[in-house]
């Protein structure tokens, strides 16, 4: 395995973009009283907990697929070759856009080959997931998330939550951009974080998810140049917004790594002016569906007064004006 250490880099003040990246383990969870969850008890209960039970839950995810039908099916995704792009072929390109724009139009998500993401360090990321989720339970409980924060671990968010909980764990971490720069070597934030938490026996583990957090910003950027404007609210609700569920097995954990990316938290949130200049003659796309807003408002909407399913824009929306944010 190639070393994964620091690449010299020069860090800059001015927080341009913020990357939230979680790593879930899913198993079970068992306790008497106060909820815990305890990945090491699953083979002592003998029913499903009721505070893993999601009443309704299928209904609302057919409502929001807008699927009168059949909310199980397997959706088509597209297997969308980012090759042509990296290669400054014009065809390519325009093809990879076009299969990004029909999945997002129809149901907001889609798969990429040919992404330039090293496979062994793609590897590396999945490898050290073991050390993490075995950790004792004492040990994770010590850097669990705290009230109103994004990062640390959790366990079936019963940190936040006491009913309809997912059935995993996660441990979650920033990744800053900074000036369109990463931050340097003087201050690699993934690998003090994991340090600062976990010890220095995960050193390593902190420079793999660094070096793997600065391919998936590379990737991301790509994604949206081809996208050109950015999802939900920044295309005015053309874009559709996938409820994404990991379904659990009994017969074997699944692993996940996922990046998330959000504008910085002052960022003024809008759709771009030539999406309505573009849309004049379309009553319905020509007509602002949401109202500019902060990125920090929304998070602080779906951190400490909702939970995040497929209402949270309406419902924030709802909420903005009375929250004394504006």
């Amino acid at each position: 395995m190639a070393y994964l250490g620091p690449k010299p880099t020069k860090p800059t003040s001015k927080i341009e973009t913020n990357y939230y990246f979680f790593v879930s383990n899913l198993t079970a969870m068992s306790s008497k009283g106060v909820l815990v969850f305890d990945p090491s008890m699953v083979q002592t209960q003998p029913t499903l907990p009721k505070e893993f039970i999601w009443v309704g839950a299928k209904e609302g995810f057919m409502n929001s697929t807008e699927n009168s039908n059949d909310g199980d099916h397997e959706l088509n995704e597209p297997l969308v070759d980012l090759e042509g792009f990296f290669k400054g072929d014009e065809e390519g390109t325009k093809r990879a856009a076009e299969l990004i724009n029909k999945a997002c139009v129809t149901h907001g998500f889609f798969q990429v080959m040919n992404h330039r993401v090293n496979p062994g360090l793609i590897r590396a990321a999945h490898d050290q997931l073991e050390g993490l989720f075995k950790l004792p339970l004492e040990k994770k409980l010590r850097v669990q998330r705290k009230a109103g924060d994004l990062w640390g671990y959790s366990g079936a968010h019963t940190d936040r939550f006491s009913k309809e909980l997912p059935w995993k764990e996660t441990f979650s971490f920033g990744y800053h951009f900074l000036d369109g720069r990463s931050i340097g070597s003087d201050r690699p934030i993934v690998v003090d974080y994991f340090k600062s938490t976990l010890g220095g026996e995960f050193k390593y583990a902190g420079w793999v998810y660094q070096r793997y957090c600065e391919a998936m910003k590379k990737l991301s950027l790509v994604i949206f140049e081809l996208l050109a404007i950015s999802l939900g609210a920044q295309c005015n609700g053309r874009y559709k917004s996938c409820l994404h569920r990991a379904v659990v097995n009994k017969e074997r954990e699944r692993r996940s790594l996922a990046f998330f990316v959000s504008p910085r938290e002052d960022k003024v949130v809008r759709p771009p002016q030539d999406l309505f200049d573009r849309d004049e003659g379309d009553h319905d796309q020509g007509t602002r569906r949401y109202p500019d807003f902060k990125w920090t408002h929304l998070l602080e909407f779906t951190q400490k007064h909702h939970r995040a399913d497929f209402t949270t824009l309406q419902c924030f929306f709802q909420w903005l004006p009375s929250s004394n944010l504006v």
